[in-house]
């Protein structure tokens, strides 16, 4: 999409809807590419399939108004530098017209009101990650923004005024007044969430010891295909350097048994739900007989017991 921006400048002489016409082009080229990519994978529509299907079982949480409020709350800074890099970029747009000849000014647009475009994210829940997405037009739209338009009038006036409105300018964002107290922002040290500075599930004594003792156990062999039971401890993988068997690779959400490959698994990882959860939130898990049950069906049988871990396999 950037590399079409000289496209749409060399048409800008056109005036009128014809300047637009390039950008308007954009979706068409995004979906080919896209398309193109998946067919490369070699899969066919299957990925995309998957993770529609997974998205699909996400619930919907709180209502697109109030989650975007939740979101602006949680940054206001960035919120503000996007804010005002919109409004520059639209000022600009009506005064000098489609063929103003400021590359900036394009830039700043193009990465607003694709950063804008990312919010429509938050219409079925607030995950503060999404915000990710937009995070590198608002950095590009606002460094064009102070560049271009601040600093330049800021060096009109006298000398102090020029030092010292930089200094003025990071003073009303270090100083915003946060509505969410796990604000977070860059720019000022808020309050943080318990689990954010809890020790990660797989350093805690116990469990290292424990995983530290499968893996010397010889039980499970790097590389094999192992499901671990809850899914969301996909630490496991990382420290046994095993792969996935889940239907959907990493996950954190439960899929109903029936739905698991059991005969593509090596070994299956059972851990015990009440020993803890990887983010402090449990899932919704199915009964543990309901689960033995199936391992059996399958002719699966305990291997190997550690405390809260059971790791089952097939005879050989």
């Amino acid at each position: 999409a950037l590399a079409l921006l000289p496209v749409v400048r060399e048409s800008e002489d056109r005036g009128g809807w014809a300047c637009w016409a390039p950008l308007l082009t954009l979706p068409a080229w995004v979906v080919s590419a896209f398309g193109l990519a998946l067919a490369l994978e070699g899969h066919g529509a299957t990925p995309l399939l998957d993770g529609l299907a997974t998205v699909n079982r996400y619930s919907w949480e709180g209502s697109p108004a109030g989650n975007l409020f939740s979101h602006f709350a949680r940054d206001e800074s960035a919120s503000f530098a996007c804010a005002v890099a919109f409004v520059v970029w639209l000022a600009h747009r009506r005064r000098l017209g489609c063929g103003s000849r400021e590359p900036w000014v394009d830039l700043i647009g193009f990465a607003s009101v694709g950063a804008v475009a990312s919010l429509a994210q938050f219409v079925a829940r607030d995950y503060g990650h999404y915000g990710l997405l937009g995070l590198p037009g608002i950095i590009v739209a606002a460094s064009l923004t102070y560049a271009h338009v601040l600093r330049p009038r800021w060096g009109e006036g006298p000398r102090w005024a020029t030092l010292a409105a930089p200094f003025a300018l990071a003073a009303v964002l270090l100083g915003w007044p946060s509505v969410d107290p796990g604000s977070l922002s860059l720019w000022r040290a808020g309050a943080m969430d318990a689990n954010a500075l809890a020790q990660p599930w797989f350093l805690r004594p116990e469990v290292a010891d424990r995983l530290h003792q499968l893996k010397g156990s010889g039980v499970v062999a790097e590389g094999e295909s192992v499901y671990v039971f809850p899914p969301d401890h996909n630490s496991v993988h990382y420290l046994l350097a095993t792969r996935s068997a889940a239907p959907t690779g990493y996950s954190f959400l439960v899929a109903p048994l029936e739905d698991i490959a059991w005969q593509d698994c090596d070994a299956v990882v059972v851990l015990d739900a009440q020993h803890g959860h990887p983010d402090g939130q449990p899932l919704q898990l199915p009964p543990r007989a309901r689960l033995l049950s199936e391992l059996v069906q399958h002719g699966f049988e305990p291997r190997l017991a550690l405390s809260f871990i059971t790791v089952y396999r097939r005879p050989q």
